[in-house]
């Protein structure tokens, strides 16, 4: 049974086929189509397949939406997996747009934090690259500057203190596939209470 579902930033969340059904449906309906029970009878389709998959395992968001693509296709639902397909990649240059976006602010130092007053200071990437490099300690198949470059592409100008911790957390468990050391790495900076340090701030 698929429970859970690991987003982009490496954050796992809670799985809801609900969001599967919206993301067909509004591709059928881009293409002439209204049938929003066969939009459901699909995505119950794309549930059963995952099942079979990843039984034993979490699936990604890029797992589940190839096989939305894999079930419209079989079901012979073409033109509304092209929409989907042509939406994905729609998506995906958003997502990249806005995250060099956000890196070049980071990187010129434009971007603000907001701190827990409502207040907002000046983010200091520089902190977060000190605290990852230090968490990273002794454990030499980190790379502690992808690390860093990833947590910032999920970051935004005026985000929280709490939430750069998790992108921060979450960028080291998304690389635990390429070498188990990134798992030592995630737990240290869940332990280091690393905002005050990353940030520079009291909280």
């Amino acid at each position: 049974m698929i429970l859970k579902v690991e987003r982009r930033s490496g954050e796992i969340i809670n799985f809801d086929p609900s969001r599967i059904q919206k993301a067909i449906f509004a591709a059928a309906k881009s293409v002439g189509g209204n049938d929003a029970e066969r939009s459901w009878f699909l995505t119950g389709q794309v549930v059963e397949h995952l099942k079979s998959t990843h039984d034993q395992q979490i699936p990604k968001i890029e797992d589940i939406q190839d096989t939305v693509e894999k079930v419209l296709i079989e079901n012979g639902h073409a033109q509304t997996s092209k929409a989907f397909i042509l939406y994905r990649v729609h998506r995906a240059k958003v997502r990249e747009q806005e995250r060099q976006e956000i890196l070049d602010k980071i990187k010129n130092n434009q971007a603000v934090v907001t701190l827990q007053d409502g207040t907002t200071a000046e983010f200091h990437i520089e902190k977060i690259v000190e605290s990852v490099t230090s968490a990273a300690r002794r454990l030499t198949k980190v790379d502690s500057e992808a690390v860093v470059i990833e947590a910032c592409k999920n970051l935004y100008s005026g985000v929280t203190i709490p939430e750069i911790e998790k992108a921060v957390i979450n960028a080291a468990r998304s690389r635990i596939e390429k070498h188990p050391e990134y798992s030592y790495l995630a737990a240290r900076l869940s332990l280091q209470g690393i905002y005050k340090e990353v940030v520079g701030y009291s909280v």
